[in-house]
């Protein structure tokens, strides 16, 4: 099996002086949760594949996440060079060693399955558009940090109900704590940020997240069909309710009210 390998080791450091309060604390946090797969992760397990779906469809759920990890890690090494020098660069860094370690070892596990499975189109087209965005660095952190680490974190809860394998287990248990972090950063970065944005440019990146979860959602519906609307979630009440739940945390964060948000939802 051909694929691009991450590597890298776990991010050892401190925080950056003159952060707050609770930046501090998360990349704190993130620096002593740096982890090593050897050290943690079983390998002797052998991977254990559902009776009931293709091989072939469970390792290109598997690849789907390694290829997000993927364009997660390019989009945090180019935020982290346009915040150089403030204290998020540093809590970047840490996000940039969870990526790429999670890449490595989602590559590992793919090893063994024997299967490898190129990105979806549309899914691929949606992460081209993010990472193309050459606007604020707003955009892109509520893109990801937000919306599709989300979306990743849901997936992961919702393949581990699914999938019977220990040694993925193991690793979702590891990847989705990682996750849970990142999204904490994005929530505490953005929130006071976004609010300070003029309105015309509030709208403008929540119509354009919208537009890249949308893209994102149907490719998923398109390539899984039955299994993608039971097991992903990916039936259109499901989905619906999936995105009510992004837009409350967009509006958490203060990029859209609660009106501007209803508005958007009867297009």
């Amino acid at each position: 099996m051909s694929r691009p390998r991450s590597g890298g080791e776990p991010l050892r450091g401190s925080a950056a002086p003159g952060m707050s309060g609770k930046l501090e604390s998360l990349t704190r946090n993130a620096l002593d949760g740096q982890w090593s797969a050897d050290g943690v992760i079983d390998w002797d397990e052998a991977p254990v594949l559902p009776d009931w779906l293709p091989d072939r469809v469970y390792a290109s759920v598997v690849s789907q996440l390694y290829h997000g990890e993927r364009a997660t890690l390019t989009m945090c090494r180019r935020l982290a060079g346009e915040l150089a020098g403030t204290p998020a660069e540093t809590f970047l860094r840490t996000q940039i060693a969870d990526e790429a370690r999670h890449a490595e070892i989602y590559a590992d596990y793919l090893d063994r399955l024997g299967i490898f499975v190129p990105p979806d189109e549309a899914m691929a087209a949606a992460y081209e558009g993010a990472l193309a965005w050459r606007g604020s660095y707003h955009a892109p952190v509520v893109a990801f940090h937000i919306v599709l680490e989300g979306e990743a974190l849901d997936l992961l809860q919702a393949c581990s109900k699914r999938f019977p394998c220990p040694l993925f287990h193991q690793i979702n248990r590891r990847v989705s704590q990682d996750e849970a972090r990142h999204i904490a950063f994005g929530k505490l970065f953005l929130r006071g940020r976004v609010q300070a944005l003029p309105l015309e440019e509030r709208l403008e990146i929540y119509r354009w997240v919208r537009s890249l979860w949308r893209d994102c959602a149907a490719a998923t519906r398109a390539r899984y069909g039955l299994f993608g609307r039971v097991a992903l979630r990916t039936g259109r009440a499901a989905l619906e309710t999936r995105w009510q739940r992004q837009a409350g945390a967009l509006a958490e964060i203060g990029l859209i009210g609660t009106e501007e948000a209803a508005a958007f939802a009867r297009l």
